[in-house]
């Protein structure tokens, strides 16, 4: 048995909780990073990643945001109603991923981002 002394097993136990804390730290870091940056779309892919009851309230924020962002971007068809309208290639990508994962937004704005938004 490798765990013969109890000191080793408590030191590894002691590594693997100061990874795991140290790793939901980096994330909230992250979060809160995206946040300030006001890169929404990005912190909504990563909310998609991390569900966690923890960070319900930033996550709830940047679904709000994410899709503000993206009526934003369709309601400009309104005002060009013969063209479809031409997204940048990261924010095309980030909006078609977090509709790929995320089972509401893909309802609610798939069939018009497919609709409306310039390949």
């Amino acid at each position: 048995m490798p765990f013969r002394d109890p000191r080793k097993l408590l030191t590894l136990l002691c590594v693997f909780a100061f990874w795991v804390f140290n790793c939901k730290g980096d994330i909230l870091n992250r979060m809160l990073q995206l946040k300030k940056e006001g890169k929404y779309l990005e912190l909504a892919l990563l909310c998609n990643e991390h569900k966690e009851s923890e960070y319900k309230e930033i996550c709830d924020l940047a679904w709000q945001e994410a899709e503000k962002n993206i009526d934003l971007i369709l309601s400009q068809q309104a005002d060009l109603p013969f063209l479809r309208v031409s997204v940048d290639a990261k924010t095309k990508k980030q909006v078609e991923d977090l509709l790929a994962k995320n089972p509401q937004m893909k309802e609610r704005y798939l069939p018009l981002w497919k609709r409306f938004v310039q390949e």
